[in-house]
């Protein structure tokens, strides 16, 4: 019984001197293990580029300890991966050594960099009128210098009005509208402000264009009048200003076809020009038929 106790313990003793033996002899094989340059896991891209742009690189090569980039003009890096940038146009090797001894390369083609195009030669615009007439014929041109396909919405129908680069359009409604051309260029329309003032109403509808301008002359010789009897200043003042002159307190005052004042002096002269009668008063719109900006007046005592 002695002999077989003893045999067993051999055994036991033997297989733990196996165990330990083979797991040495696999610790060993692993570090003998022959790997090759075809073993390196690396990518650079884009192998094309122009000065400037990004070159990325990475490598996930997995028995690597030790990794060092060099990009053929002269840079390295030590990193698993990032990025780099060529200054210079040219064909640069690209290499990576791994562990000291294990190495790969890659060709990279940096292309000058491109001219920058002047993107403001392909914006949209519309050349239009920003205030034209109700029924009045107002033409619309795109100024779009790659767009093929047009399509205008003039803010008044609320559907397409017209598809050409140049399209007419006659408002029936006085008021502001904002037309939208959309091109095949252009990722949102473009907008154009028109306001659409009403039309003077035709001798058919009992009211002349001479009639309402007559209207405008007389009213503002009516309230220069008040202004000259000693009426309250402010008031006929502030009316004329806000009414027919668009706040232009230096709109032109010509009086007795020779004498130039600015509104403000003239109406501040004639509150205190005591006896003095208007006569005659013509007015002079700006081209927009909008906002009076010369003021004729026959006067006298």
């Amino acid at each position: 019984m002695d002999f077989i106790q003893k045999n067993k313990k051999n055994i036991v003793a033997l297989t733990v001197i196996l165990l330990l033996l083979t797991a040495g002899l696999f610790a060993w094989l692993q570090k003998k293990v022959i790997h090759s340059d075809n073993d390196i896991a690396a990518t650079v891209y884009p192998l094309k580029l122009s000065v400037g742009d990004t070159l990325y690189f990475a490598d996930n090569t997995p028995f690597a300890t030790h990794k060092r980039w060099s990009f053929g003009d002269g840079s390295m890096a030590v990193s698993d991966s990032g990025t780099y940038r060529y200054s210079k146009p040219g064909y640069y090797q690209v290499s990576l050594l791994i562990n000291g001894q294990y190495s790969r390369i890659m060709n990279v083609q940096v292309l000058e960099k491109p001219e920058e195009t002047d993107l403001s030669d392909s914006l949209v615009s519309v050349n239009a009128p920003h205030v034209g007439m109700q029924f009045e014929n107002i033409v619309f041109r795109s100024k779009a210098l790659n767009a093929t396909a047009y399509r205008w919405k003039f803010g008044e129908s609320g559907n397409i009005d017209s598809k050409d680069p140049l399209a007419i359009y006659a408002y029936q409604q006085p008021g502001d509208y904002t037309v939208l051309l959309y091109t095949n260029t252009t990722e949102y329309p473009v907008l154009h402000k028109i306001t659409i003032l009403p039309a003077f109403k035709t001798v058919n509808d009992s009211i002349s264009l001479d009639n309402t301008y007559e209207k405008i002359d007389n009213d503002f010789k009516t309230h220069l009048q008040l202004i000259a009897n000693g009426s309250s200043f402010n008031a006929n003042y502030n009316y004329l200003l806000a009414t027919y002159l668009c706040q232009n307190e230096k709109a032109i005052i010509k009086v007795n076809g020779s004498k130039v004042n600015d509104f403000n002096s003239y109406c501040l002269g004639l509150q205190f020009d005591k006896g003095i009668t208007i006569f005659n008063v013509k007015c002079g719109f700006d081209d927009n038929q909008k906002c009076v900006k010369k003021v004729e007046i026959q006067q006298g005592k």
